[in-house]
C-alpha cells in the first residue's frame, strides 16, 4: 500500500502541480494538505491583515476546486486553517516536534547539524524539487509554443472554442 503526503503552501490548482497529479494517479492513499494563508494570522507591523478579503476568497475557491479535481482520483484535500506556528505539524508529525520557527514548514532546508539537534534527522527530504520541476515545465511549454505552426493552431482553437472578443 503506497501512501503519499503532499504539502502545498501555494499553487492550489491541480494543473499547476504536475508532480501532485502523478502522485494522485498512482498512490493508493494520498494526503494533500494546504493551509489557509499561513502568514494571514499575524498582522503587519502596522496592524493590518497581511491578506485582503479578495485574496482569501480566491484561495478558498482554489482549494474547493482542487478538492473537486482530486475526488475523481479517489483523493481529498485537507484544508487546514491558520497554523502559523506549526502546532498542527508538531502534534501529528513527531519527527518535527523539536523543530522551531519557520523551519517547521521546510525542515529539509535545515543543516544536518540542526536536523540532528532537533530530532528531524529521520524526516525525509522532498521527492520532487518543485522549483526544478516548475522550471522544467516552463521550459517545455516555451519549447512547445515555439514549434512551427503553434500560433496558427492556437488561433484556430481560439476562433473555434474561445470568446467572441477579438485578440
Amino acid at each position: 500500500m503506497s501512501v503519499a503526503l503532499v504539502w502545498l503552501r501555494d499553487g492550489l490548482r491541480l494543473d499547476d502541480q504536475l508532480p501532485l497529479l502523478d502522485v494522485a494517479r498512482t498512490a493508493r492513499h494520498l494526503i494533500v494538505v494546504a493551509f489557509d494563508e499561513l502568514g494571514n494570522a499575524r498582522p503587519t507591523e502596522y496592524g493590518h491583515p497581511r491578506t485582503g478579503g479578495f485574496r482569501q476568497a480566491f484561495r478558498r475557491r482554489s482549494a474547493a476546486t482542487l478538492d473537486a479535481a482530486l475526488q475523481p482520483l479517489g483523493q481529498r484535500l485537507l484544508w487546514l486553517r491558520q497554523d502559523p506556528d506549526g502546532a498542527f505539524v508538531r502534534r501529528w508529525i513527531p519527527e518535527l516536534e523539536g523543530v522551531a520557527g519557520d523551519w517547521i514548514f521546510e525542515p529539509w532546508r535545515m543543516s544536518e547539524t540542526d536536523r540532528r539537534r532537533t530530532g528531524a534527522s529521520d524526516y525525509p527530504r522532498p521527492i520532487v524539487d518543485h522549483s526544478a520541476a516548475a522550471r522544467l515545465a516552463k521550459q517545455r511549454v516555451t519549447e512547445y509554443r515555439r514549434r512551427p505552426g503553434f500560433r496558427a493552431e492556437a488561433e484556430r482553437v481560439r476562433k473555434t472554442l474561445g470568446s467572441r472578443r477579438p485578440g
